[in-house]
């Protein structure tokens, strides 16, 4: 054996151990290797059983994933495009949130968030426990979830309080969508609460929403986003497709005109129609 070849032999078992994975992320990559097959099944598969089975052993697969050390700060690449994760700019807080449909067109939202307590990394899990006709003054805990894809965050301070405030979209059923603007924060137990009173329809509002909840039909779309360099909060006024028909939600769709909030000292003012605005990329 050439002396070159012996050092090399010898240097191999030390090289892996310096490549050691320090970052647990290994063990990770394992864990969505597995949860990228529940979720393209849940997302695409004919049969509706084997959709609702996906969608629980995604749960199983993804919740023990969350307990391992910095399972904060994985990425999840591989599936981001199928399940929603949503961080905040702070690197607080992370929202994961994915749903699964039957046949009748019925949604099922499933969700769980993991934020920053000290030096310790908090896991709640969300049930989608909330009434239909949910109540736009009430503050929820993880167990009455207002469920729904999230996919845009927004941080604002208030009176010493840190809000996220989120959109989320519910497919709801086969004849009524809706759109949410929800917020979550951290309260003084360090417990994750959903709303606030942030929204006030008017200037002279002194009752504010605790969040925002638009409803419309199955086959109309809408548009909610926030316009964070102007402060704004954009969303299409939405009209009746027929005038009789006024005070049903499942025939509401987009007028193509917009309204906006203003958000002022932390709190969202409705502004009415937003007009010569072009919307940023």
């Amino acid at each position: 054996m050439t002396r070159k070849l012996f050092i090399l032999l010898f240097l191999l078992p030390f090289s892996g151990f310096c490549q050691h994975d320090t970052t647990g992320f290994s063990v990770l990559r394992e864990y969505e290797n597995e949860l990228k097959i529940y979720a393209d099944t849940l997302r695409g598969f004919p049969d509706e059983s084997r959709r609702l089975e996906a969608s629980k052993a995604f749960r199983e697969t993804l919740s023990a994933a969350l307990e391992l050390p910095n399972s904060f700060n994985y990425p999840f690449d591989s599936i981001n495009k199928l399940i929603s994760f949503i961080r905040t700019d702070d690197n607080r807080l992370r929202v994961i949130t994915w749903v699964v449909i039957d046949d009748r067109h019925n949604f099922y939202n499933n969700g769980v968030v993991q934020y920053k307590v000290k030096k310790t990394i908090q896991t709640e899990w969300l049930t989608d426990n909330m009434p239909k006709d949910d109540s736009l003054f009430s503050e929820n805990d993880a167990s009455t979830w207002i469920g729904c894809l999230y996919y845009q965050v927004q941080t604002i301070k208030r009176k010493g309080n840190v809000y996220y405030n989120i959109l989320g979209y519910d497919g709801m059923n086969g004849t009524l969508n809706r759109k949410i603007v929800d917020v979550i924060w951290i309260n003084k137990e360090n417990e994750l609460s959903f709303g606030a009173p942030l929204f006030k329809m008017s200037a002279l509002d002194y009752t504010p929403q605790y969040r925002l909840i638009f409803h419309f039909s199955e086959v109309a779309t809408m548009l909610l986003r926030f316009e964070p360099k102007r402060n704004y909060l954009v969303y299409s006024h939405l009209g009746k497709a027929l005038s009789k028909l006024s005070d049903i939600p499942e025939y509401s769709v987009a007028d193509g005109s917009f309204d906006y909030f203003l958000l002022k000292k932390g709190r969202w003012e409705n502004h009415g129609q937003l007009k010569d605005f072009s919307f940023q990329e």
